[in-house]
């Protein structure tokens, strides 16, 4: 069972295409850590995922517990439990 399912996701920053048709399937209860390098759209998919202001998303699903998220703005999706977080040390 996934909690959250990425369907064909693509998302641009202005004019600039970033994700190009991502899939992915995060399993419920599992730690899961998105890797690669500078500019593979880590951060792009963030800030998909929460709903940030910066990232239009053009084409694709986002399936979290059951629903589809993609119109959700950024406060109803951390009231679902998906924002960003940062730690400082």
């Amino acid at each position: 069972m996934s909690s959250m399912k990425i369907e064909n996701l693509q998302a641009s920053i202005g004019d600039k295409e970033i994700l190009k048709g991502l899939n992915l399937e995060l399993e419920a209860g599992k730690v899961h850590a998105i890797m690669g390098p500078n500019g593979a759209g880590k951060s792009t998919l963030s800030k998909a995922l929460v709903g940030h202001y910066d990232v239009k998303i053009t084409g694709g699903e986002i399936h979290y517990k059951g629903k589809v998220i993609n119109d959700m703005d950024a406060q109803e999706r951390a009231l679902e439990g998906i924002f960003l977080s940062f730690s400082i040390q």
